[in-house]
Formats: C-alpha cells, sequence, structure tokens
C-alpha cells in the first residue's frame, strides 16, 4: 500500500481525465481483492468478484454485461481472472 501512497498518476486515472469509463474486474484467489486494501488504481469502478475459483464464470458475465453496456463509449476494461495461472 506504501507503493499508492506516493500519489503516482495512473492509467485509470489519465483515461478518465480523458472522457473514458474505466473499470477493473478482479477475480483473485489469492487475497489480493482491491477493494480490501483500499486501491483502486485510479478506476472509475472497481468490481471485486470472488475469492474462490468457482466464480470464473461471475466475471466473465459481469465482462460481457459490461461491453454491452458501453458499447458506444470509450472505455477501458481491465479483467483479471485465474485460470490464466492454474496449471
Amino acid at each position: 500500500i506504501e507503493f499508492y501512497q506516493q500519489g503516482f498518476t495512473t492509467l485509470g486515472n489519465e483515461l478518465s481525465k480523458n472522457g473514458y469509463v474505466t473499470t477493473q474486474i478482479c477475480h483473485n484467489t489469492h487475497g489480493h481483492a482491491v477493494a480490501e486494501l483500499g486501491v483502486d488504481l485510479g478506476f472509475d469502478e472497481n468490481l471485486d468478484i470472488t475469492k474462490e475459483t468457482s466464480q470464473n464464470s461471475e466475471c466473465i458475465r459481469k465482462s460481457i454485461n459490461f461491453l454491452h453496456k458501453n458499447q458506444n463509449r470509450k472505455f477501458f476494461l481491465y479483467v483479471h481472472i485465474n485460470p490464466p495461472h492454474i496449471v
């Protein structure tokens, strides 16, 4: 958290200032949930789905809903899901 308290400009901040809707959808089973840390990284909205791997489909559903809702706007969507990391 100390890093974030230094006040660096983030991608989320810069894009928001330039008219983009910015959202982060995070699914992280390792306990790095941004909402719990109080770290929003400058995104307009942060959605922490769960820490359980069984909720991957919820993360994907929310991502698709975001894309439909914002298809006619400038947006930046960051999605973090765990399946690519599972060996």
